[in-house]
């Protein structure tokens, strides 16, 4: 990281926004999991760091920090465009601005950085360095070290030739030749999966759901955007 920040010394600073706000919105009723829920967003796109340090959750125009276990988040960039994306490396933040590109089959990434951060988003500088080997994030899977490998499953019912409505995803954990269903019993929309250091699973989620129809409703960006993190290691 330190090659890069001789590439970009000429770049401008940008100060971040750096409000904070109390959430009263800590859920931890679940056996399994923790909701934290940012001030305001409405759908979390993706989330990076560690929930016992620093914490940084993705909406569609602003990123959001925590350092107390989602108990306050700080507002360290609000964009008037999205999608926003996020990413750490080291002691560096990225801002991500793009989410798709050829990956692959059935892979969702974050790509196109536009901003960096060194001071946990303090302040943000503009991103020049373009090379084949640029900073990229899969959103819908995450690696764990004992080979297994976590994976978003989409859901949707046809309308007509032309629509479908979204219903809740789901994920499973695909262990050598074997596929088994992840207990999540929140309905959502994944956006996002990430594991930590200790595997915990982060899930960056959005939208509400009509049980009457199974469908997703989305999003009002003024309401809390929520990730849910395991309290465990999956299994």
């Amino acid at each position: 990281m330190k090659s890069l920040l001789v590439s970009v010394v000429a770049a401008i600073s940008i100060v971040a926004c750096t409000k904070t706000d109390v959430s009263p919105f800590i859920d931890n009723s679940n056996p399994d999991w923790i909701r934290l829920a940012t001030p305001s967003g409405g759908e979390a796109l993706n989330v990076a760091g560690n929930l016992d340090s620093t914490l940084f959750v993705a909406t569609m125009f602003k990123i959001y920090r925590t350092t107390d276990q989602g108990r306050s988040w700080t507002l360290v960039r609000d964009r008037n465009q999205g999608p926003n994306g996020v990413m750490v490396r080291n002691d560096t933040v990225f801002l991500l601005a793009n989410r798709g590109g050829n990956f692959g089959p059935a892979i969702k990434a974050a790509s196109n950085v536009v901003e960096f951060s060194t001071d946990a988003g303090q302040t943000w500088q503009k991103y020049w360095h373009r090379t084949s080997g640029e900073p990229t994030k899969i959103l819908n899977q995450a690696h764990a070290p004992d080979g297994s490998l976590y994976v978003v499953e989409d859901h949707s019912t046809p309308i007509n030739s032309i629509s479908s409505y979204v219903n809740p995803s789901t994920l499973v954990r695909q262990v050598n030749s074997e596929t088994k269903q992840v207990t999540f019993p929140f309905k959502h929309i994944i956006n996002a999966i990430e594991l930590d250091s200790k595997n915990r699973l982060y899930v960056a989620v959005s939208g509400d759901h009509l049980p009457e129809t199974n469908r997703i409703y989305c999003c009002d960006h003024d309401k809390p955007a929520f990730v849910y993190v395991s309290k465990n290691t999956l299994l």
